[in-house]
């Protein structure tokens, strides 16, 4: 084996590129993506991948059926896209059916309707950053620390009685002050 290698080592010839595996986080891309907006290599990445798994292909028409009710306002067809995504075997699609069902005329509303509360929870959002970032400057308090802790200082005995711990309060981090020893 060493031969072998030293045969190839001396060569100079570069070490064959290892093939790039699809990350979960680039296949949740490839599928949430708008069709049209995916280039010819990310298209046939994606053909590949829905090829391989028919559980994931039936995830995927969910969600591009989903984001196309979505974009163009079709409220009325979210009963259908519910019992679609009923019938799959795939748990997490399940539960978001069950969940949007529970609130069933706020979500074909929110599908349906024009108004968004969207640019007011963004909003909403930004003032609670300011907020945050605020604390400690321009003359406000910081916000509340934690309560001090109790701590048992525990001492080895001087007298021959039980009293020989000690409780006492301080904040962390300790210090090594008081009558604490460690051996």
């Amino acid at each position: 084996m060493r031969r072998h290698l030293q045969e190839i080592r001396a060569s100079g010839k570069p070490a064959p590129d290892k093939p790039k595996t699809l990350t979960v986080r680039t296949a949740t891309w490839l599928i949430t993506s708008h069709p049209d907006h995916l280039d010819e290599s990310s298209t046939l990445k994606l053909k590949k991948l829905l090829s391989r798994c028919p559980e994931l292909d039936a995830v995927a028409a969910c969600v591009r059926s989903f984001a196309t009710m979505m974009t163009e306002r079709r409220g009325s067809d979210l009963e259908s896209w519910l019992a679609s995504a009923e019938s799959t075997e795939m748990k997490p699609l399940q539960s978001l059916a069950r969940g949007l069902r529970q609130d069933f005329d706020a979500v074909t509303a929110g599908f349906t309707l024009e108004w968004s509360s969207g640019k007011v929870a963004g909003n909403v959002n930004r003032a609670k950053r300011i907020k945050r970032d605020g604390y400690g400057r321009a003359g406000r308090p910081p916000p509340p620390a934690d309560p001090p802790r109790r701590l048992k200082i525990i001492t080895p005995p001087q007298l021959p009685h039980k009293k020989w711990i000690r409780t006492t309060t301080c904040s962390y981090p300790t210090s090594s002050t008081g009558t604490a020893r460690h051996r």
